[in-house]
């Protein structure tokens, strides 16, 4: 309904395909052994050496391993691989062997991995080491950073305990909605999002041992790095430390990139999304949300509880009162929008435009004449149940727009957004998502990622492989990580054929436990694989998010 370019592009890129590995082992050179979006050899490298060999992590002791500042003669480095600046980044995984030059309470800061994303200025997913944040407490960090600032210190104030020369494991998992992170294949925390992450375009660089367009070095030694989009652990699946990382990410003969095909009896429509971000209207200034999805626009919709007579829209892009370079405020040195209408509707169909600025500007004359940099527009009272700013233009430089809090008024001065009920969204938030067969063998998980039936307690999603193989073992799921539990398929079975016409049951489904279930079958020849769902646990449309064939 809302922002159409925006959910056609959330179409487009829940349909491209996963399953893209960078891998460098360090034992020949600083170079990728594998990177399956451009270059092996890095873009950015500089005081990196490695080490000799037999310096290698336990995992290949005998092999050599990155020195990234661990030996203190190297005072600067970086090293960056290449990556497309549209590369699908909504789901990953990124591990690797590390022995810090430090130990545990150090006061210090170390990016261990980051991709920095388009938009502000700490836009990014991050693995980082964090010595600062009280004197007594420390924080392993895996952020992913997104214009509506979702910071996960997934070990607030807890100390790890490790040593200066000591080798260990870390892996970081992320879907739309988590982020796990294992310490020598333990998990030691993990994150829930109420919304989806909104992992968009990024620079274009992978950097290791250091942050995006620094030299600033981790001061550590990496090896056996490995970089996926697609995520390979959960607390039911945590990695193996101690097993020496490769291209194969073990999902499957349907894997991305076999050329599998995934075909359905019928598929659920696709469902309009449009989350709230609380931050644009819960009173609270400072604390900024990205609007649009491309630089330079942007889109603010506040949907009220009921249709209400409105007379006034006031947003901001820092409302903190008074601050910065002589009591004047920061909003003014920070990206605004120059030219945008405010709109109203009763339907959120047909819009009217009650404001338009084609050029605005926070000049001298309006600062002085408020305590605070929020900017009010008033308009004759009308009926209305939503309120829009839509933003055309902003200042050169191709900066992301942000705004901090949004307001809607009623005659009697009350403010509509912040009632119970009502909803804000933007161009970030609105997006559809799709139930195509496709999702289901992906090797991605979740609510965006997965096949759901158009009938209630029945459907068929089948698998066509490349060419008849031998087939042994059939893994699927409704939720891989737990967390959702309609439409679990609870009765069924599993079906092979070698032409697609002629089928033949091999196994029964029965149970209802949305994780993944392995079904073992007598080894047989296929080129066909289905599952045939009879029922589901609570008789809505059977959804699968995961399905494997080994």
């Amino acid at each position: 309904m809302l922002m159409l370019a925006c959910l056609a592009f959330c179409v487009a890129a829940s349909l491209a395909q996963p399953g893209h590995v960078l891998l460098a082992s360090f034992d020949e050179a600083i170079r990728a052994d594998r990177n399956d979006w451009g270059n092996t050899e890095p873009v950015a490298l500089e005081g990196f050496r490695l080490t000799a060999p037999g310096e290698g992590c336990p995992a290949n002791p005998s092999g050599r391993a990155l020195d990234a500042g661990f030996s203190a003669d190297i005072l600067r480095g970086c090293l960056a691989f290449a990556i497309p600046e549209t590369a699908d980044l909504r789901q990953g995984t990124v591990e690797f062997w590390f022995k810090p030059a430090w130990g545990a309470g150090a006061r210090e800061v170390h990016n261990l991995f980051h991709i920095k994303l388009r938009g502000g200025y700490w836009n990014g997913i991050c693995l980082v080491y964090h010595g600062t944040i009280g004197a007594d407490a420390e924080a392993l960090g895996a952020n992913i950073m997104d214009g509506l600032d979702h910071p996960a210190y997934l070990c607030p104030a807890r100390p790890l305990g490790w040593k200066a020369g000591d080798w260990h494991h870390l892996a970081f998992s992320w879907t739309d909605y988590t982020e796990y992170v294992f310490w020598d294949g333990q998990l030691i925390a993990q994150f829930v999002s109420p919304n989806p992450f909104h992992i968009k375009t990024n620079e274009g660089q992978v950097c290791v041992a250091s942050g995006w367009r620094s030299n600033v070095h981790a001061r550590v030694l990496i090896d056996e790095f490995r970089f996926c989009d697609v995520p390979l652990y959960c607390p039911d699946h945590p990695p193996d430390p101690l097993q020496r990382l490769g291209g194969n990410l073990g999902l499957g003969l349907a894997a991305p990139g076999t050329n599998a095909k995934a075909s359905a009896d019928s598929l659920a429509e696709p469902v309009p999304l449009d989350e709230d971000v609380r931050e644009l209207h819960d009173g609270k200034f400072g604390q900024a949300a990205q609007v649009g999805t491309e630089p330079n626009c942007g889109v603010v919709v506040v949907r009220l509880a009921q249709e209400e007579a409105v007379c006034a829209f006031e947003w901001s892009r820092d409302g903190v009162p008074y601050a910065g370079p002589e009591g004047r405020g920061w909003a003014a040195l920070t990206p605004y929008p120059l030219e945008f209408s405010i709109e109203t509707s009763q339907d959120g169909e047909t819009w009217e435009k009650v404001v338009e600025e084609r050029d605005f500007r926070i000049t001298p004359d309006f600062v002085a004449s408020h305590q605070a940099l929020r900017i009010r527009h008033d308009f004759p009272a009308r009926q209305a149940r939503f309120v829009r700013m839509n933003m055309k233009r902003g200042p050169r430089g191709d900066p992301m727009l942000m705004l901090d809090e949004v307001a809607v008024y009623s005659p009697d001065g009350r403010n509509l957004a912040q009632e119970p009920g009502a909803k804000v969204t933007t161009a970030l938030t609105a997006r559809v998502r799709q139930y195509t067969p496709e999702l289901a063998i992906d090797g991605r998980w979740g609510e965006e990622s997965c096949w759901r039936s158009a009938t209630p307690g029945h459907g068929v999603l089948t698998v066509e492989l490349p060419e008849p193989t031998t087939v042994s073992r059939v893994v699927f799921s409704r939720s891989h990580e737990g967390l959702a539990r309609d439409g679990v398929p609870s009765e069924g079975r599993i079906e092979v054929s070698l032409d697609g016409a002629t089928w033949a049951p091999v196994a029964e489904i029965t149970g209802a436990d949305p994780k993944p279930r392995e079904i073992t079958l007598a080894p047989q020849r296929a080129k066909f694989v289905r599952l045939v769902v009879t029922a589901t646990a609570d008789g809505k449309e059977p959804t699968v998010d995961d399905l494997r064939i080994y």
